[in-house]
């Protein structure tokens, strides 16, 4: 089972990853095909790719956003399974009260039938 929650983990932050990716490629693949068509605003363009970050920072950028996106994968899964527990926690507590209540009223109902001594002929109850 380990090794299953590990495999699911891997393939979310790939697909984290991938998104990131992507997402930087069609930034920069726009920015390529603009400066194509009009080679005379790509300074401009270009100020618009990395959208007012200095040079200097737009490698740390990027790692950050790769990182914000594996964190935000964990948090998903921390926040599903929390949903999840509380489903089952919630299910679990009010057929506990069922139970509680069910065999409270049989209790009853056996007490009065042998407190009664009509044990042996039919309760109105059943």
């Amino acid at each position: 089972m380990l090794e299953g929650m590990k495999l699911i983990g891997a393939g979310a932050a790939t697909i984290a990853l991938a998104g990131a990716a992507i997402g930087i490629g069609n930034v920069f693949s726009s920015l390529i095909e603009s400066v194509a068509r009009n080679p005379s605003l790509a300074k401009q363009l270009f100020g618009y790719a990395i959208l007012g970050v200095p040079l200097a920072l737009a490698p740390f950028l990027v790692l950050l956003e790769l990182i914000s996106y594996c964190f935000r994968v964990l948090s998903l899964g921390i926040r599903l399974f929390a949903n999840m527990m509380a489903g089952h926690s919630s299910v679990k507590i009010l057929s506990g009260f069922y139970w509680t209540n069910f065999s409270f009223c049989l209790l009853l109902v056996l007490c009065h039938n042998a407190h009664s001594g009509t044990s042996s002929k039919r309760s109105a109850y059943f």
